[in-house]
């Protein structure tokens, strides 16, 4: 009998939750399937729960590696599965329903796609479903969709995939210890292009029973995670993910990389320069780059995120903001002012900034010098400083206005 699912799950001391996610999967109508289990150096039990679940049901591939985080053990899943489709259960998670995937097999089969799935819902640590459900990970109707048009981020486990399109394209877990699923599934949508949803719950995940310290290696992990989404949605001009990669990036993990910062993580430092460079402003959906890059200054850098003049050309092409004020009255600044010049909009330019006037001097460049003071602090105007003035951050984040650093 062929294999129509690999079922692939690996396991990190999770012997708390074990039964009842091997329960769910082995108790699936679908019969012709094997799960394929990847202890991944468990400390506890689970490798003896494994071991007595083999001995009853011979579905059950059991395999064991050191401690290598899940993305490899996935990896492995993958290399050996027999199944026609590939399905993902995290060890502590389980299925809605035991029609499960037949309903997703059905429906990939019928309808010719190699991506089929549903509906995410999420549980208590008890494993009660709880009453909120996320929108991002919910779909209104059944049938066919283009990704383009969904551009989810989250959830690869609520879906099945085609074991000879995941090899045909090469499409592996990047070897991350954090952040390796959002790549993977970004990268087998933008693929497939297109996928058929069903509205039904296709995977129950668990919540609230976990407690992270993450080390260097998965904050680090983490970033190029976020990275590689920005750099895709950059090339396939996904604007949704785009924006939604820079928010979950600013405002999920902002504790977290403060913390490993001022632990002395040298290289996040120059992982999140990247990130600011990742940006296309073009693609952003009401979420100024100013706006991101304050609280990576803030809170990510505990000093201040430097653009390249190719990033800044992009700003200003963008409209984005209705006026700029440049800071200092230097040559950096006179080369800044030649980029509006460039693009014959030097009328945007409100002005230069010089704290150590009291009073309005006459002019630079044709445009007036203002004391901070001084300026309009609309939120639709951005501050412009180069590394010579860094002082003025301060002021602009006591007053939450929107600026860049440039590196000119």
């Amino acid at each position: 009998m062929s294999v129509k699912i690999s079922v692939i799950v690996p396991i990190y001391n999770r012997e708390k939750y074990l039964k009842e996610c091997l329960d769910s999967v082995l108790s699936q109508t679908l019969k012709n399937i094997e799960v394929i289990c990847i202890n991944d150096g468990s400390t506890d039990n689970s490798q003896k729960i494994l071991e007595g679940y083999q001995g009853k049901d011979n579905r059950i591939r059991l395999f064991y590696q050191e401690n290598q985080g899940a993305a490899k053990a996935r990896n492995i899943g993958l290399n050996i599965a027999k199944g026609e489709f590939i399905a993902f259960m995290d060890s502590d998670d389980k299925y809605p329903s035991n029609n499960t995937l037949k309903n997703m097999y059905d429906n990939a089969v019928n309808n010719n796609v190699v991506i089929c799935g549903g509906s995410m819902h999420f549980l208590t640590a008890d494993g009660v479903p709880r009453n909120n459900r996320d929108e991002l990970n919910y779909f209104k109707q059944s049938g066919l969709m283009e990704y383009k048009n969904v551009q989810c981020n989250g959830g690869f486990t609520r879906f099945i995939y085609s074991l000879d399109f995941l090899n045909l394209n090469n499409i592996r877990f990047p070897d991350y210890q954090w952040g390796e699923d959002p790549v993977f599934l970004v990268k087998v949508m933008v693929c497939a292009k297109v996928f058929y949803a069903l509205t039904e719950n296709t995977y129950y995940y668990r919540k609230g029973h976990n407690y992270y310290e993450f080390d260097f290696q998965q904050i680090n992990d983490a970033v190029r995670c976020w990275t590689d989404n920005l750099m895709i949605s950059k090339a396939e001009k996904l604007k949704f993910l785009h924006t939604n990669c820079l928010k979950e990036l600013n405002e999920i993990l902002k504790l977290h990389l403060l913390s490993s910062l001022q632990q002395g993580n040298v290289e996040l430092r120059e992982l999140l320069v990247k990130v600011a460079n990742c940006v296309d402003v073009d693609l952003l959906i009401d979420y100024k780059l100013g706006i991101l890059l304050n609280p990576i200054s803030d809170y990510f850098m505990s000093d201040y995120t430097i653009i390249e003049i190719s990033k800044f050309r992009e700003l200003v092409k963008s409209n984005r903001y209705s006026g700029y004020y440049i800071y200092s009255t230097s040559r950096a600044a006179e080369k800044t002012y030649d980029i509006f010049v460039e693009y014959n909009i030097e009328e945007k330019v409100l002005g230069f900034v010089d704290d150590e006037l009291e009073l309005q001097h006459n002019s630079f460049l044709g445009k007036p010098v203002f004391n901070y003071n001084m300026c309009s602090h609309n939120k639709d105007y951005i501050f412009i400083l180069n590394r010579f003035c860094l002082e003025a951050k301060d002021k602009l984040n006591q007053d939450k206005m929107c600026y860049v650093v440039l590196n000119i």
